[in-house]
């Protein structure tokens, strides 16, 4: 995913950031700045889940 997002932000000019998004059927309508905000935050959430999972898997 790292790829498609990385070609994603090459992609994506700054006056495009508050254009709107794709209508999420959980967060509704946001622009793509709110998507990408909303990408890292759940991004960062797993990344933490994992971590915390294979310390608990290291400690058995």
């Amino acid at each position: 995913m790292q790829n498609v997002l990385e070609a994603f932000a090459q992609d994506l000019q700054e006056n495009e950031l508050r254009l709107q998004a794709q209508h999420h059927p959980i967060s509704g309508a946001l622009d793509f700045h709110q998507r990408l905000e909303f990408l890292r935050f759940h991004i960062d959430r797993h990344r933490g889940q994992v971590s915390q999972l294979i310390s608990t898997m290291n400690s058995l």
